[in-house]
């Protein structure tokens, strides 16, 4: 691990399983033994996905209209192609329809879609290779949402570029920002996770903050107002990771138990309800979790065994992995007797890394993006 101190490989909640206190009181990652050769690390976007295997390859399939692919093309392809000039990447994460990287030395990388500046480039042009992210910044963390992004700097201090509508980025404003902004707030964060209309981010006591959109109560502030600086979630909770949805965020506890709360319609929060929430709820469970990540209405987590559980929206190509086209809104576990490492969540589907590296994937698979299945996986299929 290259920072003593919370390195954040992988797609940030997908590859934070479990957080320890260093010696300057803050959390620092501690990874699960790494995936031996294969994937060690995959991100799903709306309808695309990419990985790390091999040690430095990336990869990426599915959709490519907006150059999301990173091969220098705009061809969909459901063949895993070479993402172009793209060495040293260690960690992955994926907008709707962009992507972004962090290379071991800390610079961000992005391509895809730039129409609201989410590669922060300083412009709107779409890029179809990885391009670095405007203004020397290094990176410890890093986390790409819907049209716009966000970086965690060596100095714990938040950036954010893209979309700004709903004041997602946190800088005090609603105009889109075609290159990084700070956040604006004197905190120093460990963790940081972006949606469409909102971000969160963890504290080094693990408490929560939320900003941007909050009509379905996604900021977990008790109210339903958008913010766009940063506001803390309710409840006094201690989280050692977050994964946040289209309007729903959750949070992962040092004790296994996983906390939720914004739109509950499909059943995304997991308390067995189908009211939205504007403050933190229990996950209904008797399991330990040790990882968690969210689809746009969906959330699923990685028991201390190795089962994948997931619950929320299910009716869009089986996001939930149990073979059913039901939503639901309590955990279950996903239909296969394989165990994992890693898993990862797109908007519509769902991954998950054994320790071996072989990969499998369930859900929509329209472009291909989850391999050369059918264009539905209710059960996980191995991803090639």
């Amino acid at each position: 691990m290259r920072h003593r101190s919370c390195h954040l490989g992988g797609s940030a909640a997908a590859l934070l399983l479990l957080l320890a206190c260093d010696g300057s009181g803050g959390p620092s990652a501690v990874q699960p033994p790494a995936p031996i050769g294969g994937y060690v690390v995959l991100a799903l976007g709306l309808h695309h996905s990419c990985g790390i295997r091999g040690g430095d390859e990336v990869v990426c399939r599915g959709r490519n209209e907006s150059g999301e692919l990173g091969d220098g093309t705009r061809r969909n392809s459901s063949r895993a192609v070479t993402v172009a000039g793209a060495p040293g990447l260690v960690s992955l994460s994926l907008g709707s329809i962009h992507s972004c990287g962090l290379t071991a030395e800390g610079t961000a990388l992005c391509w895809g879609s730039n129409d609201r500046g989410a590669l922060g480039t300083g412009d709107t042009e779409s890029r179809a290779t990885p391009t670095p992210v405007t203004g020397g910044l290094v990176f410890r963390g890093l986390s790409a949402g819907g049209g716009a992004s966000c970086g965690l700097d060596l100095s714990r201090r938040l950036w954010c570029w893209g979309a700004n509508a709903s004041g997602k980025l946190g800088d005090g404003g609603f105009e889109d920002r075609l290159e990084p902004v700070l956040v604006a707030t004197d905190h120093e964060f460990e963790v940081v996770e972006i949606g469409d209309a909102h971000a969160c981010a963890l504290d080094a006591g693990g408490a929560g903050w939320c900003w941007g959109g909050n009509s379905l109560g996604g900021l977990g502030d008790g109210s339903t107002e958008d913010s766009p600086v940063p506001v803390p979630v309710q409840g006094g909770h201690r989280f050692i990771a977050l994964a946040l949805g289209s309007a729903h965020s959750c949070g992962l506890a040092a004790d296994g138990t996983v906390w939720c709360w914004g739109e509950n319609v499909l059943g995304q929060l997991g308390d067995g309800t189908r009211i939205n929430r504007s403050t933190p709820v229990e996950v209904v469970s008797t399991v330990s979790f040790v990882q968690l990540d969210a689809g746009a209405a969906h959330t699923c987590a990685l028991a201390a065994d190795g089962q994948a559980y997931c619950w929320g929206w299910n009716e869009h190509g089986g996001q939930l992995g149990d073979g059913k086209g039901d939503s639901r809104s309590t955990p279950a576990p996903v239909a296969t007797a394989e165990r994992f490492v890693r898993i990862a969540m797109g908007r519509v589907a769902g991954c998950g890394i054994r320790q071996d590296g072989r990969a499998w994937c369930w859900g929509n698979n329209e472009f291909g993006e989850l391999g050369r299945g059918s264009a539905v996986q209710p059960v996980p299929l191995p991803y090639d």
